[in-house]
């Protein structure tokens, strides 16, 4: 299995999930030239693209999804609340191969088995997802207002997990943000900061998790350096060691990232 970070951030989120034959795009938030153009860098073909699969409606995981669906005949699977969100804001939007995806459910998309799992979030339904393949399991997980029991025990035992690194407490206070994006960034169904992800990092690589990925940071309230200090001084303080315990990379907010192989 290979996951490759195509870009992740307050941009735009997508990634590549391949495995034999069967490639998984999770969400697709930005433009479809530029989509197209990662893919191509991540050495696949939108051709070869088994499926599209949608946490949420938010336009930073979907800005891609009516050019791609106008070009290629892809099926789309996400929860029924987010989709009927997502058709009555993108007028013309066609896909004959809408999936219906209910949280706790795992569907096979090919060679893999993906499971849905519940997430809070402002959105209308939202999902991460464990893709199984291969004897492999990877878990994406973002835009995460707060730790909770049951997205968490989806994740733990994963070989590879996507979290949530979104911002920096000091510089959201000092952005130049209305208050009140401010005050959902930092609600219960907003995003995890460095230091609540950090926590979570620590419980998960306790759990079995041996390599994270930092995604979906702000490109004004966070700077990799940080997260990754945060992140890694709380695994040092809990007794666990880069590259013994764990992996650690960032995704990054533009660009195609490195990919993880399991």
């Amino acid at each position: 299995m290979r996951i490759t970070p195509l870009f992740s951030g307050s941009t735009g989120n997508c990634t590549l999930v391949s495995t034999g034959s069967t490639c998984i795009l999770v969400d697709v938030g930005k433009a479809v030239k530029h989509i197209e153009q990662a893919v191509r860098c991540a050495g696949e073909d939108m051709r070869g693209i088994s499926a599209i699969i949608i946490t949420h409606e938010h336009r930073d995981h979907t800005t891609g999804l009516k050019g791609i669906l106008k070009k290629y005949d892809i099926p789309v699977y996400t929860t029924a609340e987010t989709w009927e969100v997502i058709r009555e804001r993108t007028p013309g939007l066609r896909s004959p191969r809408f999936r219906e995806v209910r949280p706790g459910e795992v569907f096979r998309i090919g060679a893999a088995l993906v499971r849905a799992f519940q997430i809070p979030h402002d959105a209308a339904c939202p999902v991460g997802y464990r893709i199984e393949a291969e004897g492999h399991s990877f878990a994406i997980a973002t835009d995460i207002g707060q730790a909770q029991p049951g997205w968490l025990e989806a994740l733990r035992g994963c070989n590879a997990v996507m979290l949530e690194c979104n911002y920096n407490e000091d510089l959201l206070s000092k952005s130049d943000k209305p208050e009140f994006c401010k005050e959902r960034v930092r609600s219960d169904h907003g995003h995890l900061s460095n230091e609540e992800c950090a926590d979570v990092v620590v419980d998960l690589v306790r759990g079995g998790v041996e390599h994270i990925c930092l995604g979906h940071m702000s490109a004004t309230s966070n700077r990799p350096e940080m997260a990754r200090d945060v992140v890694t001084k709380r695994l040092k303080a809990a007794g666990l060691v880069d590259g013994k315990h764990y992996g650690l990379t960032i995704a990054e907010r533009d660009n195609v990232s490195r990919s993880i192989w399991l």
